[in-house]
């Protein structure tokens, strides 16, 4: 169809040969406006354009729009080749190439060589090889030690190797034996084998043209649009946040509106929500939310190209700031300095932007890349720099734990307050009143190894905490003391004492009688006067020492007490040894039996 048309349809690739061992991969691209869908899937991820101008017919209208798509994908360098001069003379190659000079002004290809050239004598392909070459030694070079990343461009099968995949490596390096997964999806797959330009190697790096003979999905499974990647981490989303960018006579968005979002070589549905506004005006830009109709497998950086539905047009494009944005309010500000950061900040802003807006969920470290559009390992060191915490796979922001700390100290502090009696607090307590999780574990263990706070026999308190009841507390006790020493053994609750002397508020009274030793808890809410039990379990040994088979009624004699107020004493009793209870029985120790062991 192409051959019979005279116009390519869907994407070529070949290699350059740049001479000196230097080789370009060529992704021909369509150039007829009514595929510029396919041309925008083969020219995301590249790092040259090669605008190609015939002579003979200037500058068309798909011309003026594939500028604009390179310059949206942030395509940074261009080189011009004036094709068919054979067919024009001097005077009329002179007026396009003025034409195409006023095209590239205002734009960052402003100065960008213009080869003229003929593909029937050959005339000036040499200088076209060679102007390609100094612009791409003058490019960046793709980061190699990154995430791999893939989209893929054709999927298919071939008898005796499988399903083939082939696009261009955005980032990393594979080799064969890699296991990669397939987004969006849950697909994973083994690379068997890889081509670059058609030869067998051992690895593809970044910014080759790839095929892979993977194992573990079919064809099916792994489509134009779909990326292959190394990070299990990496998730599609449906929502993106953007800096939307409209073109010039792109007409805008308002809210809601919808369009063709083009993302490597996936397209998708989408709606545009501008953020902070109503509308981005025709020829503006601006914050915004794309809720897509599909999920998008995205990271930090990436570029969009964004085409109206009908009819179908380049209107404009956006870099993608948060792949997988918080939920958001219109009534919440919006955090415009934050994804400025985001968008063209040094890597450790970046990092503590995404760990900032994380919040006490943390980022998982793997992901950051994904979440700030940088290498790992700058990622990893920007943890330090900005003095993350790090648990397990995940990392918060210095700040989130700092509130945390705050928030626990405080509310010890108020516990404490509140509780004057009281000698510390039980720590998980802390942990919860804190939010619980990591986040909490690290502001307790950031109090205790600041010096603010400590453990002290099982409980959290400040340090320097000392119990030190006031007069009025003290009466307090006084009075619930004396109501518990009046009533001996027959163990009262605790409401019944507090109604008797009238306390309003006993439980932080009996706690502290009890950790005086006054009070012994014999059940859950049970106490008896601490001197009282001891004298009773003295005269229990006494005068039934080294008896077994015991009743409840056996006990009376030394324990005259009715048997609701008897069965408590002696369940404490069993529990300090005084008494061990069998199916026989209740068999009582001897003071022997309770010496302590000689040293």
């Amino acid at each position: 169809e192409e051959k019979a048309r005279g116009i390519t349809i869907e994407l070529g690739f070949a290699e350059m040969d740049l001479g000196d061992g230097l080789a370009a991969g060529v992704v021909d691209v369509p150039g007829h406006e009514g595929f510029v869908r396919t041309m925008v899937a083969g020219a995301s991820g590249i790092d040259l354009g090669l605008l190609v101008v015939a002579a003979d017919e200037g500058i068309m209208p798909q011309t003026t729009e594939h500028l604009a798509v390179l310059r949206l994908l942030g395509v940074e360098a261009l080189v011009v080749a004036l094709t068919k001069v054979d067919l024009v003379d001097e005077e009329w190659l002179d007026l396009v190439q003025e034409e195409v000079t006023a095209l590239l002004e205002g734009t960052p290809y402003s100065g960008a060589p213009q080869v003229p050239t003929s593909a029937r004598s050959g005339s000036g392909l040499d200088l076209l090889r060679l102007a390609v070459r100094e612009r791409l030694q003058a490019t960046r070079a793709r980061a190699v030690d990154d995430l791999v990343r893939l989209p893929v461009d054709r999927c298919f099968t071939i008898r005796g190797t499988g399903t083939v995949v082939t696009g261009t490596l955005w980032s990393g390096r594979v080799r064969v034996g890699d296991r990669l997964h397939v987004r969006p999806g849950a697909a994973e797959v083994r690379v068997r084998g890889l081509q670059v330009h058609g030869r067998p190697v051992e690895e593809a790096r970044a910014g080759e043209r790839t095929a892979l003979a993977v194992t573990g999905a079919d064809a099916e499974a792994v489509q134009r649009g779909a990326v292959l990647t190394d990070l299990t981490e990496w998730t599609a989303d449906r929502r993106l946040t953007v800096w939307a960018e409209s073109l010039p006579g792109g007409g805008g968005w308002s809210r809601g509106e919808r369009v063709r979002v083009h993302l490597g070589t996936a397209e998708a549905f989408a709606r545009v929500l501008p953020l902070g506004a109503d509308r981005i005006e025709d020829g503006a830009a601006g914050f915004a939310e794309l809720r897509s109709a599909q999920p998008l497998p995205a990271r930090a950086g990436d570029r969009i190209v964004l085409r109206s539905l009908n009819p179908v047009r380049t209107v404009g494009g956006a870099q993608v700031l948060e792949p997988h944005p918080p939920r958001r309010s219109r009534k919440r500000p919006l955090p415009e300095t934050a994804l400025t950061t985001l968008s063209s900040g040094p890597v450790a802003d970046r990092v503590a932007v995404v760990l900032e807006r994380a919040g006490p969920e943390g980022a998982i470290v793997s992901e950051l890349p994904v979440l700030t559009g940088c290498p790992p390992e700058a990622c990893r060191s920007a943890l330090g720099e900005v003095g993350a915490c790090l648990r397990g796979r995940n990392a918060w922001a210095a700040s989130v734990v700092e509130t945390a700390a705050r928030g626990l100290e405080r509310w010890v502090r108020e516990a404490l307050t509140a509780d004057p009696l009281a000698p510390g607090v039980a720590p998980e307590a802390a942990r919860q009143a804190a939010g619980g999780g990591p986040v909490a574990e690290m502001a307790l263990d950031a109090r205790i190894q600041g010096g603010v706070l400590e453990l002290a026999e099982g409980l959290l308190r400040p340090v320097g905490h000392r119990v030190d009841p006031g007069p009025d507390e003290r009466r307090r006790l006084d009075r619930m003391a004396a109501g518990y020493r009046s009533a001996g053994l027959e163990a009262p609750t605790v409401e019944a004492v507090a109604a008797a002397v009238e306390e309003p508020d006993p439980w932080p009274l009996v706690r502290h009688l009890e950790r005086e030793g006054v009070l012994t808890r014999v059940e859950s809410e049970l106490f008896v006067w601490s001197s009282a039990l001891r004298e009773a379990s003295d005269r229990v040994v006494e005068e039934l020492g080294g008896r077994e088979g015991l009743g409840p009624q056996d006990f009376k004699g030394a324990l005259p007490l009715s048997r609701r107020h008897l069965l408590p004493i002696l369940g404490y009793l069993d529990r300090e040894g005084v008494t061990r209870r069998d199916q026989a029985g209740r068999t009582v120790s001897t003071r022997a039996d309770l010496a302590p062991p000689a040293s």
